[in-house]
């Protein structure tokens, strides 16, 4: 779940980009690929680990997230009459891979449709080496790898404008294209940015073919009308090159447009600091550090050495078997441990019993912050415990980048 959440974060940060610098120029080819760029970049940064001596908001909060994610996940023993806990985690993969499920079975359906459609028809090869496929009946032009389907109605009568596009379409590979971006939107189907990538690359396939025809020195007012005839035709599967996909009134736009200064496509390089934002962002804080070698013995845990406390009465952070959790209310604005405060310390963190309490080290000054960072400025304690939790958790809650684990209230 977390590499989703990286993932979704770059492409929507990457599209940002685009969408603002390039999406209104001219550069068809130069476009596609960046958009195909996005995708791809996107599935990979998450898979990029680093560290980072100063931590930022997001990547703790990634951070904590991840923790949380890996805490609510471990299994726990449960008493044989209670019934298996379902957490948060669980419900939101399921809500997950319900949408994967159902983005699945829609693709394979339109695949079917596709192939049953294709099926018959007569079939003659073009000068290119493309299968053309012609259909009876009303069916709108379109391209898949290298087949070329249309009706007959069609080929006898405006069949250089519709093979000069589609063969376009499959001489550019636009196919591929689609194909990636059928993935995309089947692990992302969350993701709104996903979406408007697909608007804005097919609208870049049309606009790349609509070239090629005007190109070949076609006639651009006869062909914008067959284009008026087929935009509002059926729409087929998603990974096919459809003739009227597609805004006309865009695309009509686009034939007349200026061609864009060449010099505009720097204008790209924004994506370089973005992508070095995310992989900042994402990058895993390693001011927390293992303390099994500096504990003391419980017996030196009370103590009235106020020196503890930070002058400007801020709170220790409290660690617990390596991890962070909230300083109890009722301590709050005391010493860290008085005697009569260790048993609640203890009992507020889920260690019921003070036997299981192996060890507990108070820090303060230079050596709390060489550890654990700023956070431990006003001092930290460290409590580590002889046995693993097997009392469920119910809440987990995040504050001031630390994390609560609450015990299960009793029924």
């Amino acid at each position: 779940m977390l590499y989703l959440i990286k993932s979704a974060i770059t492409l929507a940060l990457l599209y940002s980009c685009f969408f603002f610098f390039l999406s209104k120029e001219t550069f068809h080819r130069f476009n596609r690929c960046m958009l195909v760029g996005i995708m791809l970049v996107s599935l990979m940064v998450p898979l990029l680990h680093f560290t980072t001596e100063h931590p930022t908001v997001i990547n703790e909060e990634l951070y904590q997230m991840q923790t949380l994610m890996e805490e609510d996940t471990t299994p726990v023993q449960q008493p044989t009459e209670e019934r298996p806990r379902i957490t948060w985690v669980q419900v939101v993969e399921g809500m997950y891979l319900t949408g994967v499920a159902v983005m699945l079975l829609l693709t394979l359906m339109q695949a079917l449709s596709l192939i049953r459609l294709m099926h018959g028809g007569l079939r003659h090869t073009d000068t290119q080496g493309n299968t053309v496929v012609l259909l009876k009946g009303d069916v709108t032009p379109f391209s898949i790898f290298r087949y070329i389907v249309m009706n007959v109605h069609d080929y006898e009568h405006h069949r250089l404008y519709i093979l000069t596009h589609e063969q376009e379409h499959i001489r550019l590979g636009h196919t591929y294209d689609l194909l990636l971006l059928e993935a995309m939107k089947t692990l992302q189907w969350f993701n709104p940015f996903v979406w408007f990538i697909s608007r804005d690359l097919k609208a870049v396939h049309e606009y790349e073919a609509d070239q090629a025809v005007i190109n070949q020195g076609i006639d651009a007012k006869q062909y914008q009308q067959l284009l008026v005839t087929k935009v509002a035709g059926m729409r087929l599967q998603p990974f096919t090159n459809n003739l009227g996909h597609g805004s006309l009134k865009k695309r009509i736009f686009m034939m007349y447009q200026k061609k864009s200064n060449r010099w505009l496509m720097l204008k790209a390089l924004c994506a370089i600091p973005v992508v070095a934002l995310t992989l900042n962002a994402f990058a895993t804080p390693n001011d927390i550090a293992p303390v099994e070698n500096m504990v003391m013995p419980l017996e030196n845990v009370a103590t009235n050495d106020t020196t503890t406390r930070a002058s400007d009465n801020g709170e220790p952070l409290l660690v617990v078997d390596g991890k962070c959790v909230k300083i109890p209310l009722s301590l709050r604005g005391k010493s860290p441990i008085e005697d009569e405060d260790a048993a609640e310390l203890f009992k507020a963190v889920g260690v019921n019993n003070e036997d299981d309490v192996e060890s507990v080290t108070i820090l303060e000054g230079t050596p709390a912050t060489t550890i654990y960072g700023d956070r431990a400025k006003n001092g930290a304690i460290v409590i580590k415990t002889k046995i693993l939790r097997e009392q469920p958790l119910d809440s987990v809650v995040v504050y001031h980048g630390s994390v609560n684990y609450a015990p299960k209230s009793p029924e």
